[in-house]
């Protein structure tokens, strides 16, 4: 019998957020559960031993104690062992890239299902580091079934996407909808009077 919904298992860098790929990461999650999609997150934890936190009936995150930070990547070796247990699971595991620990966890993890590769960057500034990262980075893209890129232009010019492109896809990062507040938008109107 197939299931309804899929379930899914981002891998982040680190929580609590600090910047736009977290964000992102968080939003998927949060946004998915809210639709009844089964939609959990593993990550670093920036501080503490690690904890698992239920953000509702379809969505938890998973912090996994991490060592410390070195070139913009949590190094989190408990990710690694985590993943291995709970991958089984999970029908896709969603990586958000650039994130080494991240690639490295699924590498490892014995994992078989489908996997979506979010291509957020590509390294710029580490690029010592990319000669040693670059066999992981390689196979990544060759193990994603899907590989998701923010915009259109970045997919075309990426110089690591080239020969992956019919596994592309563009999502636009979202943006939450601005709603009207009807109080301010009385005290407003009340203070400009009939002025457009």
């Amino acid at each position: 019998m197939k299931k309804e919904n899929p379930s899914i298992l981002q891998l982040g860098k680190f929580y609590p957020i600090k910047g736009g790929v977290e964000k992102v990461a968080y939003d998927l999650m949060t946004g998915l559960s809210t639709n009844k999609i089964h939609c959990d997150m593993l990550c670093a934890t920036v501080a503490g031993k690690g904890k698992t936190i239920r953000l509702n009936s379809y969505a938890r995150l998973m912090e996994c104690h991490s060592w410390g930070k070195a070139a913009a990547t949590m190094i989190a070796p408990s990710m690694i062992t985590v993943l291995r247990k709970v991958c089984p699971s999970y029908d896709i595991v969603h990586v958000h890239h650039p994130d080494p620990m991240a690639a490295l966890a699924l590498a490892l993890s014995g994992y078989k299902g489908k996997v979506v590769l979010h291509w957020h960057s590509d390294i710029q500034k580490q690029k010592y580091l990319l000669r040693l990262y670059r066999p992981l980075q390689d196979w990544l893209l060759r193990r994603a079934d899907l590989i998701v890129g923010t915009s259109p232009v970045y997919l075309d010019e990426s110089p690591f996407l080239k020969n992956v492109q019919q596994k592309t896809v563009c999502l636009p990062i979202g943006v939450p909808p601005i709603l009207s507040e009807p109080e301010a938008v009385d005290k407003i109107r009340q203070q400009y009077g009939g002025k457009k």
